[in-house]
């Protein structure tokens, strides 16, 4: 299974990047809470409900 999503956001990309880059910041919008995130191709994401997601590709800035 695959998610796609595409948002805008009127920030420069350093912004934007910083606060997803912050666990934290996961639940209020994304609506579930990031425990831990290796941010890496092949890393996982911590969910605070359990499980994990694999990062399969990453551009620091632009995607993951």
């Amino acid at each position: 299974m695959s998610l796609t999503a595409e948002i805008t956001v009127e920030r420069s990309r350093e912004v934007v990047w910083a606060f997803f880059a912050e666990p934290a910041n996961w639940e209020p919008w994304w609506g579930g809470g990031l425990n831990a995130v290796q941010w890496r191709a092949g890393g996982q994401m911590q969910w605070a409900l359990g499980g994990a997601s694999t990062i399969t590709a990453i551009a620091p800035g632009e995607m993951v």
